[in-house]
């Protein structure tokens, strides 16, 4: 792919990934799901992805998508070399450059990550400030869950069963523990102790990142996201997602999504 001086490729994929073999790059690459889902064959093993979903592929890697639903969507961005040592260097220094840390390298987009990738996702051509925007964001959110990266696997493996199962998510640390074949003290305990926070807000904080993929991606009723992501209690869902998005549902379905 000849990515040119400005050191960006965009493109849109839907099922047409499923014909590409397990291939490398000489560049990085970040795509993330715009709706259905797909198996991603990456870093030796296959990993679920669906919409709301980010990925980061380093230069080289191995990969592959497979088995995309029928309505599986994706938007994929390819950076040089140069752009990729370029963030590297600048904002990454010190250490923590997210596609050093080990494979899938998946996250969830939410918040200002999500809007940007949408934004980018329906542009008609490349936006060379969208796209700086985004990276900035991306590279801010992935940064921020690092405390995650610091959970045991058994626990990280865990929570990837958990955010996806909606009767699990509505039992909390008890659903959690009962996945990872802990007692819920023990699972408590070490997320504690990982995030620094009690383990209940960081649960909810993926409950949260939950939601607003569901309410951007799917016009699923909010009173069934709520539900769909383990809070029965709709004031309740309410009050949680205005509290860590600053907004209330309806109102960031409508900004995201447009009329």
């Amino acid at each position: 792919m000849e990515l040119g001086e400005i050191g960006f490729h965009i493109a849109r994929y839907g099922q047409s990934v499923e014909a590409s073999p397990v291939h490398t790059h000489d560049f990085a690459e970040v795509f993330w799901v715009d709706s259905g889902e797909a198996v991603h064959h990456y870093g030796g093993s296959r990993h679920r992805v669906q919409a709301g979903d980010l990925v980061l592929v380093a230069p080289h890697d191995m990969h592959r998508l497979m088995q995309p639903s029928h309505d599986f969507a994706m938007v994929n961005l390819a950076l040089s070399q140069d752009e990729y040592r370029h963030l590297r260097d600048r904002y990454f220094g010190a250490g923590g450059f997210p596609w050093d840390a080990a494979p899938p390298r998946r996250y969830r987009l939410s918040g200002a990550g999500l809007r940007w990738a949408q934004t980018l996702g329906r542009s008609a051509s490349l936006d060379s400030l969208a796209v700086d925007r985004f990276l900035i964001e991306m590279l801010a959110q992935t940064s921020a869950v690092g405390s995650e990266r610091d959970l045991p696997r058994w626990l990280v493996e865990a929570i990837e069963v958990w955010r996806r199962d909606s009767r699990a998510m509505g039992r909390g640390v008890a659903g959690l523990a009962e996945i990872a074949c802990r007692s819920r003290g023990h699972v408590n305990r070490v997320l504690s102790q990982a995030t620094g926070r009690p383990a209940i807000d960081f649960l909810n904080s993926i409950r949260l990142e939950e939601a607003a993929a569901m309410l951007t991606t799917t016009d699923t009723p909010i009173s069934r996201v709520a539900a769909d992501v383990g809070i029965l209690s709709l004031s309740h869902f309410y009050r949680l997602f205005k509290e860590q998005f600053a907004s209330s549902p309806a109102r960031y379905r409508r900004n995201l999504m447009g009329p």
